[in-house]
């Protein structure tokens, strides 16, 4: 498969529909969840729908999952993720920390991750084996070893089903990230934290506990930070719950050691 152009291709899509967003911000439709405490809106559902048509047209024999439609999900050897708006919270609210999430995973491993904030104007881009780039300056991913160096990025996504199982747990994990890092941060943007994690913004980005679903808001940012010359540690903690971290390597080492799985 010829991956430069599979990028090129996507890469086209992303920013019209990013930039769309963008200019329909101010004339967006609230659809709000779980008592009003989430919320979605028309766009996210245009954009998904319209990438998945794009998808079948440009690349009929791969598969395909995103964030709002589970019933378009399509297994194949090559599957496209999309997260039409990460950060859909602050979209809504008009606070700008959102951006289009897409990525191509071959057999499980992404393999071409994008991450467009349509605001500030950040196409971060990454094709396995070649690098991660900020527009077309290359990233390299740089932090400090000591845990108490570090700022780190933590988040965990509760659902309903085995939380009372592990939300003790996940607890005194996320205690143990603020008494051994620097700092702690919590953005509630997937994809903008793994992105900010690849400029060396956080030496270590975390999921304490993150449902299989929610992965189309990550792959890319995780293969970008790993072009980025980050490691990558993922651990299932129940059936289709993960803990994961990206950092250095000596760092997700004495991470392991502290964590209670």
């Amino acid at each position: 498969m010829d991956l430069e152009k599979a990028f090129e291709t996507v890469k086209s899509f992303v920013l019209s529909a990013a930039e769309n967003a963008l200019q329909e911000w101010d004339n967006k439709e609230l659809f709000y969840h779980d008592n009003g405490l989430s919320i979605s809106t028309d766009l996210d559902y245009k954009i998904e729908k319209d990438f998945y048509k794009f998808i079948n047209e440009n690349f009929p024999e791969h598969g395909f999952k995103g964030e709002e439609f589970p019933e378009l999900h399509k297994d194949a050897e090559y599957m496209w993720f999309i997260d039409p708006i990460d950060g859909t919270n602050y979209y809504g609210k008009n606070v700008p920390m959102w951006s289009v999430t897409v990525s191509l995973l071959h057999n499980g491993q992404p393999i071409i991750g994008i991450i467009y904030n349509a605001v500030s104007k950040q196409f971060y881009h990454a094709i396995k084996g070649r690098g991660a780039y900020l527009n077309n300056e290359q990233l390299i991913f740089n932090s400090p070893t000591e845990l108490n160096r570090i700022h780190a990025q933590v988040a965990y996504v509760p659902f309903n089903y085995y939380w009372d199982t592990h939300q003790d747990k996940v607890l005194r994990n996320l205690l143990m990230t603020n008494s051994n890092f620097f700092r702690v941060r919590m953005l509630g943007s997937g994809a903008l934290s793994l992105a900010w994690t690849s400029q060396s913004m956080f030496g270590a980005c975390m999921d304490l506990y993150r449902h299989e679903s929610k992965f189309v808001d990550i792959e890319a940012g995780i293969l970008i930070c790993q072009e980025a010359g980050a490691s990558y540690y993922k651990k299932e903690l129940d059936e289709n719950f993960f803990f994961t971290i990206v950092a250095k390597q000596e760092v997700i080492e004495k991470v392991i050691e502290l964590i209670e799985f």
